[in-house]
């Protein structure tokens, strides 16, 4: 799953692309300037659930298997990632900035390298 603003710095291409080889269902929460571009681009296995509140938010991180921060930008520190972590909910995260230092990888998460969608796809893969 994937939680946030549907924006350039979010990654959310490297995200579509490395969804292009990954048979495994995606939800996507939030909404934002690329929102019908990455629906363009999206493969069927991908769904848009919208923007949603703070509860309904909650109760599909407690539904998901991970969640993925594809960020491609410096985020300051990461609220999303410790909301994922209150429903024991592991992260694979770029490792870059606060979500690498808030992701301990293989113990809390996954990290991989950004704009990488090759990388993100063996992390996955092995999730």
């Amino acid at each position: 799953m994937f939680v946030g603003r549907i924006s350039e710095e979010k990654g959310l291409r490297t995200l579509i692309k490395a969804w292009q080889t990954i048979n495994y269902p995606l939800r996507i929460v939030g909404d934002g300037p690329l929102i019908n571009e990455t629906k363009d681009l999206a493969p069927n296995n991908i769904q848009f659930v919208g923007k949603l509140v703070a509860h309904e938010v909650r109760l599909e991180m407690q539904k998901a298997t991970f969640l993925i921060m594809p960020s491609v930008w410096y985020e300051t520190f990461g609220l999303t990632i410790v909301e994922a972590f209150s429903c024991s909910l592991p992260v694979i995260a770029s490792n870059l900035g606060a979500m690498a230092e808030i992701v301990e990888d293989s113990i809390t998460g996954l990290h991989f390298n950004p704009s990488d969608a090759i990388d993100l796809v063996k992390k996955v893969q092995w999730a």
